[in-house]
């Protein structure tokens, strides 16, 4: 599967630079009408509405059902797919589902945060959700997790305290 990120201001360019059969949607219910999408691709979007919270056990917060829809959703997708994923920014929640994807494909995740350095080079995939998935897919030494503290530096702290990102 190929994977590509983006904020929700690139979605339908990006979905026709790219030629996406898939759409992931990682963004608030009241913020979907603001993603605009390209012609057709309608019935292959997928909305998750997951809000960008690291913090755990507020009502708000991403949820082990949340996490586990979307993991659902990553299994069945075709291995030649071309999948988008875009939240608001491109930079936290959709680079966690994309951190995901890629590690569930590749196995190895040394090689996931590799290639989504190179996907999205601004990525910081929300702690929250790597958590979850790490749990769902059974992996006790938090892989996910950790990378996503460890291997990913922060760009900027205003960016980090207001969670925007100015999109390529």
């Amino acid at each position: 599967m190929k994977i590509f990120v983006c904020g929700i201001d690139h979605v339908k360019s990006k979905q026709v630079e790219h030629n996406a059969t898939h759409t992931l949607a990682i963004i608030e219910k009241h913020l979907f009408h603001r993603a605009v999408y390209a012609p057709g691709s309608e019935k292959t979007v997928m909305h998750l509405p997951i809000r960008d919270i690291e913090l755990e056990g507020t009502l708000e917060s991403p949820s082990y059902s949340d996490v586990w829809r979307l993991i659902r959703y990553l299994k069945i997708i075709p291995t030649d797919a071309t999948l988008l994923i875009h939240c608001i920014a491109g930079v936290s929640r959709s680079t966690a589902a994309a951190l995901i994807a890629l590690y569930m494909q590749h196995k190895d995740v040394k090689v996931a945060v590799a290639e989504l350095k190179q996907i999205r080079p601004q990525a910081q995939p929300n702690k929250l959700i790597c958590k979850l998935a790490d749990q769902i897919l059974g992996n006790q030494d938090r892989e996910l997790e950790r990378a996503s503290i460890s291997d990913f530096d922060p760009k900027d702290e205003l960016i980090m305290m207001t969670g925007w990102y100015v999109d390529d």
